[in-house]
């Protein structure tokens, strides 16, 4: 009964490891209303992150992780009605020299939806095994300079041309 009551108590309050999930790692892509997006696609790696697009410039720069609560509120409440029974998982990037990026940017907020484990509601998996779209918001000295919902993975076959086949 206490190894039960334990193993619950571990996957109610996940890990404090500042660490980011493994499937975060990896290229996103983000589309903008407006023409070219100024966040055109976000490259994840465990020791650096890159982002931008060709019009508005590419910053790379090494990070440190910190993770906020889990919240049922969209990321930074830039939506005004959520659906209740979404959770979403929100890490900070925090860039360790912002001020040689073009942009700025010295904190980059990654967000997605999580999914419940099982029948447990209110339990998610340290580890997600699906993160199909993110949400990103980027900050300049603790203020909201950009917004970029549903940023989409770009998968390997995509990337490659020589796997688009003979034409």
């Amino acid at each position: 009964m206490k190894r039960l009551l334990l193993t619950l108590l571990l996957f109610a309050s996940p890990l404090l490891a500042e660490e980011l999930p493994k499937r975060l790692y990896g290229s996103w892509q983000f589309t903008g209303t407006a023409g070219e997006a100024v966040i055109g696609e976000l490259t994840i790696t465990k020791d650096y992150v890159a982002y931008g697009s060709s019009l508005n410039g590419v910053c790379s720069d090494s990070y440190k992780v910190k993770r906020l609560k889990d919240d049922n509120d969209y990321p930074d409440n830039l939506v005004e009605d959520t659906i209740g029974y979404i959770s979403y998982r929100t890490y900070r990037l925090i860039l360790d020299n912002p001020e040689n990026c073009v942009h700025k940017d010295d904190t980059l907020q990654i967000s997605f939806e999580q999914i419940p484990m099982g029948k447990f509601k209110n339990i998610y998996p340290d580890e997600p095994k699906f993160i199909n779209k993110i949400n990103l918001v980027t900050y300049i000295s603790g203020k909201v300079t950009g917004w970029y919902s549903n940023g989409f993975r770009l998968s390997e076959y995509i990337r490659k041309p020589w796997s688009w086949g003979e034409i």
